[in-house]
């Protein structure tokens, strides 16, 4: 009888486990992978589970699955750091071997946007391959290489994450570089980093490790940036600093528009897909790269814009300005002034930032003043720091359990030609 009900009670938390696996595998906005390291972690908790039931009654087992868990990654630690140091070595030597100019692109924001940009202008004249989506730590680049035909190839860029000191150093070694851009520099990981002053030694530490007859692109347009002592060749862009500089912006949620200046000369009048100020800063690198490559500058017009990075949906009688990738005060600010541009009412819905703790009223007050100068009205995914963001905020404002409530909010409300913002919704 006991023996039965140990059983049942199994078979019961089986099946209760099988439907909360179905409920995440909809909820999730990536879909889950069963990667060979998921299987081997699950094989190994499969037998640390049968070899305890022959010494513990099955209640007491069930107790223990968090701990069974923390066991199964511990016991197979040592195999999985060895897999993924032989992937990575692997991934060195191919990249070594590889005779194309390599272009190495770090920032606390910009990074993506920049290495896809510069694909796009690229690759009209040359053979261009870049890390896909946002694959910027040592295990992704190096499936990157591992999994690509280098041959033939003209130009390989790289997008280099950093999250802690020493991320940048770890990245070069692996993956050397010709040129290195440094896209920005900012507030984001700061949890991680400890203050700024570590975040921008970090950033333009892919200067120190540069080919010796490379060059860096820098954005003179952010003061750390600007104000870093670097003895590299350089070529540097902004709007009011640097060699090529973008004038005379003007914005719309169609495009974006401005004049480039060089070395103080104006060179030509831009109309770009991608919108807002942080396009067209994110742009110039590739502009430089044109003039420095022999490309025509008209390419530059035919660049995509990035799904989820400001990009507008037109739904009939109105708009989405898609920017749910985005996740710092910078390009928010940029964002909500291409939504200041339309003249229909204007919504957002947004969760807020993360990974900012350490200066989030500050980060709360300066958002929520350019929320006020932009918005008719605002959607709250509630959290800490939306909380925390509503005492400053003097629109109009709901809080939302979630994003696709705020939505189904703002379905509600809308008038026709109304345009809603998405600011950063994968938070959830």
């Amino acid at each position: 009888s006991s023996i039965f009900r140990s059983h049942f009670l199994f078979l019961f938390l089986f099946i209760f486990l099988i439907f909360e696996i179905i409920y995440i595998i909809k909820k999730v906005k990536v879909p889950l992978s069963f990667t060979k390291r998921i299987m081997r972690l699950t094989i190994t908790y499969i037998l640390l589970n049968v070899l305890f039931s022959f010494f513990i009654s099955v209640w007491i087992l069930h107790l223990l699955v968090p701990i069974l868990i923390v066991v199964s990654d511990l016991l197979n630690k040592p195999y999985e750091l060895f897999i993924n140091r032989r992937f990575i070595n692997k991934a060195k030597i191919k990249s070594d071997s590889i005779t194309a100019c390599k272009i190495a692109i770090t920032g606390s924001y910009g990074k993506t946007s920049t290495k896809n940009y510069i694909k796009d202008v690229l690759k009209n004249k040359y053979i261009v391959k870049a890390s896909p989506r946002s694959y910027n730590t040592p295990l992704g680049l190096s499936k990157f290489i591992n999994e690509n035909d280098f041959n033939y190839t003209d130009f390989v860029v790289y997008e280099f994450g950093a999250r802690r000191k020493g991320d940048i150093y770890e990245l070069a070694k692996i993956f050397k570089y010709d040129i290195a851009i440094v896209t920005s520099i900012g507030s984001m990981h700061i949890d991680t980093f400890k203050c700024i002053d570590v975040i921008v030694n970090e950033k333009m530490s892919i200067c120190s490790y540069l080919k010796e007859d490379g060059f860096v692109i820098l954005n003179y347009e952010n003061r750390y940036i600007r104000n870093y002592p670097i003895t590299n060749k350089k070529y540097t862009y902004g709007f009011d600093y640097g060699m090529y500089q973008a004038k005379n912006i003007k914005l719309s949620i169609f495009n974006s528009n401005f004049d480039l200046y060089k070395n103080g000369e104006f060179v030509k009048t831009y109309t770009i897909k991608p919108l807002g100020k942080g396009a067209v800063l994110n742009v110039l690198p590739s502009i430089i790269l044109c003039d420095l490559n022999g490309i025509d500058f008209k390419y530059v017009q035919k660049i995509d814009a990035v799904t989820n990075r400001l990009s507008l949906r037109d739904m009939g009688n109105y708009y989405i300005l898609d920017d749910a990738y985005n996740s710092n005060l910078m390009g928010a600010t940029y964002a909500l002034e291409v939504l200041n541009s339309h003249d229909g009412m204007k919504y957002l819905i947004t969760p807020g930032f993360i990974e900012m703790d350490k200066i989030k009223e500050e980060l709360a007050e300066e958002y929520a003043l350019n929320i006020n100068k932009c918005c008719d009205y605002v959607f709250l995914v509630k959290n800490n720091f939306t909380v925390l963001l509503s005492k400053f905020i003097t629109v109009k404002y709901e809080f939302v359990k979630t994003f696709k409530k705020g939505f189904k909010s703002f379905l509600s409300l809308k008038e026709d030609n109304s345009i809603l913002l998405i600011e950063n919704d994968l938070y959830e």
